[in-house]
C-alpha cells in the first residue's frame, strides 16, 4: 500500500476522533479500540473491493485505491453535515451524493397531527387560499409519501411561497419552521432555484416571466371587486378552530396590496412579449378555430384550437369523435346487455360533438379574436356516429 493511502485513512479516521456522533438525543465519542478496529475493517474493505476490479498492476491498485477511499471521504463529508445540523439545530439533512457538504434533502419533523392539518385544505395551518399555497400543499403532500422527507429546491420553493404570500410570514406553526429550516439549510444546499435575473428584452424571457407570474396568481381574486362583507367579531369554524376575521378596511387593503403586487410582476412580462409581437408586423391572421356557439373558444393540450387550415379543424373535430367512438365500444364491450346506459352514452356523446362549431376568425393586436364566418362540419359527426 502507498503511504499516501495510509496517511489518508489515518485522516479519515481522526474526523471520526474529533467529531464523534449523534445518538438518542446526545452526542457519543468514539473509543480508541473501537477506533482501531474501523481503520482495520475499513482498510480491508476498501482493498478488497479494489483487487477485485483491477488486475494485479501496482499502479492500478494505487489508483483505485486512493478512489475508492476518496468516496469514503466524500461519505464522511455528508455525514458531518448530518451530525452538525442534528446537533446544532435538531434538523436532519441528508448530504448530496455529487456535491459532498452539500444538502440535498431535509426531512420535516411535523408531528401526525401537523401533518394531517397542512394537507387538508381546510386545516389551520395551510388553509385554501390561493395558487401559492396550493403548490406549498402539493410539496408537502410529496414529502408526507417519501416519510416527510423534501428535496432542497422544493423547500427552497415552498419557504419562498410562504414568504411571499400576501397575509404575511407566518411566526409559529409548521409553516414558520419551514422557513426557519430553509434559512437555516440555504447555505448549504444544492438548488437549481436559486434566484436569477431575466431580460425584458429577450421574448424568452418575457413568456418564462409572464408564465411563472400567471401560475402563481388568483386571477379570480385579481379581478374581483374590492367589495368585502361588514366587519365580524372573532368565531369559531366547523372545526372548532378559533379564527379571527380581518375587518373590510383591512381586507380592501390586503386585496388592493395583493392586486398591485401581482400587477407589477406581470405587466413588465407582458409589455415586452407585446412589443417584440408589434415589432413582427404581422398584421390580420386568418384562420379557423373550433368554438361552442356560446362564443367561446375549445382548448386543447398545446391552447387554444385555432389553426390556419379548415381541413386542421376538421381533423381535430374527428379525432374527438373518434376517442368518443373508442369509449362507446369500450363500454359496450363492459355492457353487453345493450341496456339502456349505452344508449344514453351515445346521444351524450353526440350532443357533445355537436356542440361545436367551425368558424372563420380574423386575430389582430387591437381586437383579438373576431368570427368572420362559419364552416358547416354537422357532416363529420353524422359519418362518426353512423359508424
Amino acid at each position: 500500500m502507498s503511504e499516501a493511502f495510509e496517511t489518508k485513512l489515518d485522516e479519515l479516521v481522526n474526523r471520526l476522533r474529533k467529531r464523534g456522533y449523534y445518538e438518542d438525543g446526545q452526542v457519543h465519542y468514539w473509543s480508541e479500540e473501537d477506533l482501531a478496529e474501523y481503520r482495520k475493517s475499513l482498510h480491508s474493505e476498501i482493498t478488497s473491493t479494489a483487487r477485485s476490479c483491477v488486475d494485479i498492476n501496482e499502479t492500478d491498485l494505487d489508483d483505485e485505491l486512493m478512489r475508492i477511499l476518496q468516496l469514503r471521504w466524500d461519505e464522511d463529508v455528508n455525514a458531518e453535515l448530518q451530525f452538525l445540523f442534528m446537533r446544532d439545530h435538531s434538523i436532519e439533512v441528508y448530504g448530496d451524493y455529487n456535491q459532498p457538504g452539500k444538502v440535498s434533502e431535509v426531512k420535516l419533523d411535523f408531528s401526525p397531527e401537523e401533518w394531517s392539518d397542512v394537507l387538508d385544505k381546510y386545516g389551520e395551518w395551510l388553509p385554501y387560499c390561493c395558487a401559492n399555497i396550493s403548490r406549498v400543499r402539493d410539496v408537502l403532500t410529496s414529502a408526507k409519501r417519501e416519510g416527510g422527507v423534501v428535496g432542497s429546491d422544493e423547500l427552497y420553493e415552498a419557504a419562498y411561497l410562504i414568504r411571499e404570500h400576501d397575509e404575511g410570514c407566518p411566526t409559529s406553526g409548521p409553516m414558520a419552521r419551514i422557513v426557519e429550516i430553509e434559512s437555516l439549510v440555504r447555505p448549504h444546499m444544492v438548488s437549481q432555484r436559486a434566484p436569477v435575473s431575466l431580460s425584458l428584452e429577450r421574448p424568452e424571457d418575457c413568456v418564462a416571466a409572464a408564465s411563472r407570474a400567471l401560475y402563481a396568481m388568483d386571477t379570480e381574486q385579481l379581478f374581483s371587486s374590492l367589495d368585502r362583507p361588514p366587519k365580524r367579531e372573532e368565531y369559531r369554524d366547523e372545526k372548532g378552530f378559533q379564527r379571527a376575521v380581518r375587518s373590510n378596511e383591512e381586507r380592501q387593503f390586503t386585496h388592493k396590496m395583493f392586486r398591485t403586487i401581482s400587477l407589477a410582476k406581470i405587466i413588465p412580462a407582458l409589455k415586452g412579449i407585446w412589443d417584440k409581437i408589434d415589432e413582427l408586423d404581422l398584421g390580420p391572421i386568418e384562420g379557423w378555430a373550433i368554438m361552442k356557439e356560446d362564443g367561446t373558444v375549445a382548448e386543447t393540450r398545446s391552447g387554444l384550437a385555432i389553426y390556419i387550415d379548415l381541413e386542421r379543424c376538421q381533423e381535430v373535430l374527428q379525432m374527438w369523435a373518434r376517442d368518443l367512438e373508442e369509449q362507446k365500444a369500450n363500454d359496450e364491450k363492459f355492457h353487453s346487455d345493450k341496456d339502456d346506459r349505452t344508449t344514453e352514452q351515445k346521444a351524450r356523446r353526440e350532443a357533445f360533438l355537436r356542440s361545436f362549431v367551425i368558424n372563420q376568425v380574423r386575430i389582430t393586436k387591437e381586437k383579438g379574436l373576431e368570427v368572420v364566418g362559419s364552416a358547416d362540419c354537422s357532416g363529420i359527426v353524422d359519418q362518426l356516429m353512423e359508424n
